[in-house]
């Protein structure tokens, strides 16, 4: 189990933000959510069904992804045109239905003329969730997850500005709308070096070293292989880890479990070190602000689960 604590971090860019005027951050909406098997669950109904949505930071479009078709009635989908999903994993991606303006919501809050897609194949058959949602939140709003209260805060995104008590750290993006932070994380003893990560929200590791024949990280010891996640184009395997200190802001997580997966196999993305997941980021309540570019973060209090 790794601990917790503060640290004076050199090199990263953080500050603890300021107390905004009265009345600038406008509440747009506050949904409950679950926090379960380190993914963090809203309820969105899509064709007439509630369904539990995994909140995906690598969903870098406007819709969602659901998982079965017997979760939802295609009948009420129109437009939908058969298409294919790739993802993560080394096959050529997953049959899929899609209706590109099919729309949802979640609560009182409509998101008219968005994508649906259904996968048709049984993939994630049994799966415990029924599907992800990303960039409609995480892209629109400034999106408080506060796992104690057991709620998600929707902001109006470009006024936002946090209260005092969130530190900041810089998010970054690349040739799409997924989010990247740089870590600093001791691996193998040596002093942290820092990371370019992504964050995948969907994922319940707390880090996933990418390996390469050369690394910016001295490789850690490793143990037996296991599954660490199923997606869009195959299975994804990895050996498991432990590294000795990650640093968030000015947090430290010490001897922190990591998966070492494969670059290839694991990531689209080029140039990462590591993925980010929800294993980690969820140890603290935070705030996604793409609008201006950074990830609020505070440790979760006691009893927050």
């Amino acid at each position: 189990m790794s601990t917790l604590r503060a640290a004076a971090v050199a090199g990263i860019s953080l500050f603890l933000a300021h107390v905004p005027a009265a009345g600038q951050n406008r509440l747009l909406a506050e949904i409950p959510i679950e926090l379960a098997h380190n993914k963090t669950i809203v309820p969105v109904t899509v064709g007439g069904s509630t369904l539990r949505l995994i909140l995906d930071s690598g969903m870098p479009y406007d819709g969602v992804l659901v998982f079965d078709t017997a979760k939802v009635d295609l009948t009420r989908f129109p437009s939908l045109v058969q298409a294919r999903i790739g993802g993560a994993g080394q096959g050529d991606g997953t049959p899929a239905l899609h209706d590109p303006t099919a729309g949802f919501s979640i609560g009182s809050m409509s998101f008219d003329g968005q994508s649906v897609i259904v996968l048709a194949t049984d993939i994630y058959k049994g799966f415990p969730n029924d599907g992800v949602i990303g960039y409609s939140v995480l892209g629109h709003y400034a999106v408080e997850l506060d796992y104690g209260a057991r709620r998600m805060r929707l902001y109006e995104a470009e006024t936002f500005s946090p209260e005092a008590g969130w530190a900041s750290v810089d998010l970054y993006f690349k040739d799409n709308r997924v989010p990247w932070m740089d870590l600093r994380v001791a691996t193998a003893g040596e002093p942290p070096v820092v990371l370019a990560t992504y964050i995948d929200f969907a994922s319940g590791e707390a880090l996933e070293l990418l390996e390469r024949e050369i690394n910016a990280f001295r490789m850690p010891a490793t143990a037996g292989e296991r599954l660490v996640g199923r997606g869009l184009s195959g299975d994804i395997y990895g050996k498991e880890g432990r590294v000795p200190r990650i640093l968030v802001g000015p947090f430290a997580l010490e001897d922190v479990a990591v998966m070492v997966t494969p670059a290839a196999v694991r990531s689209k993305q080029e140039g990462a070190d590591a993925v980010v997941g929800n294993g980690l980021l969820s140890r603290f309540d935070m705030i996604f602000d793409y609008a201006h570019g950074k990830l609020h973060v505070r440790p979760r209090g006691p009893g927050s689960g």
